[in-house]
């Protein structure tokens, strides 16, 4: 038969008393016996809210230093801080690629602990790094960190995408050649590329029947507008009120010197008005 533990042992699991690990928060204090689940202790830890605990478990309210805006999105101080300071470009370019690593475990963690909520929440904290503009040397580190460390579907999805981005910054520069990429990745990074070269080719498209448009409608334009001067220029009256026109819009034979290509000349004296 297993040995029984102490009664009083199971009294001081059940209190929490003599424990070291207490977190006090406004004025509360919560032993760590009251956030045994791993799941809660972690997304407490990352976010300083137990609202994205697991469904099964009863989540204590705890908000302390970060806070939730409209949108429900949660701000913590390190973002407000990063906001408020102006660093350089290199102190910007590792600073953003250690919070991308820092998300990266976390949804690692979260997969681990299948914390669906919580690693919804990294995700879309990568997506939204990787969709600004970025230092193209942040990716190779991002890829070495995923290999080690997380294999999401969605977010290897995301990592390819953002390869693809900057396909040319990273080829020219051959720093993908020191990755050992993992086969999936670099499968899905070839597909990303295919599917970034045909956004490029229907944009290019695009712009090429654009300028067909715009070209036939200037040629439309031109043939008009002469049309009109000619009309004007053999027009001496107004066939409505029969009052005479005075002066005609003439058309010059060569504009390689400058300035309009049409000139006011009076009909009577032949006048140029400029």
């Amino acid at each position: 038969m297993a040995p029984q533990p102490h009664s009083f042992l199971l009294h001081l699991v059940g209190s929490g008393e003599f424990s070291d690990f207490t977190l006090i928060c406004k004025d509360r204090e919560f032993k760590l016996h009251q956030t045994h689940p791993p799941a809660l202790a972690v997304t407490f830890l990352y976010t300083g809210d137990y609202e994205l605990a697991p469904e099964t478990e009863k989540p204590v309210q705890v908000k302390d230093r970060d806070e939730k805006s409209e949108d429900g999105e949660v701000h913590s101080d390190q973002d407000k801080m990063s906001e408020d300071s102006f660093p350089s470009s290199k102190e910007t370019e590792d600073k953003t690629a250690e919070k991308i690593i820092s998300h990266l475990r976390v949804n690692a963690i979260a997969d681990y602990y299948d914390i669906a909520k919580l690693g919804k929440l990294s995700t879309s904290k990568i997506e939204a790094i990787l969709r600004d503009d970025l230092n193209f040397l942040i990716i190779p580190q991002v890829i070495q960190e995923m290999s080690i460390s997380n294999r999401d579907a969605d977010l290897r999805s995301l990592i390819a995408s953002a390869t693809a981005k900057y396909i040319e910054e990273l080829t020219s520069s051959q720093v993908l050649r020191a990755l050992d990429l993992e086969h999936n990745l670099a499968i899905e990074i070839l597909e990303a590329c295919g599917r970034r070269i045909q956004e490029l080719v229907e944009d290019a498209n695009t712009a090429r029947e654009l300028q067909k448009v715009r070209e036939r409608v200037s040629t439309l334009s031109i043939v008009k507008i002469s049309s009109a001067i000619n009309l004007l220029k053999k027009t001496n009256r107004c066939r409505h009120c029969n009052n005479l026109f005075g002066c005609y819009i003439e058309e010059l034979t060569s504009v390689l010197t400058g300035g309009s290509a049409y000139v006011l000349r009076c009909e009577s004296c032949g006048c140029r008005h400029s």
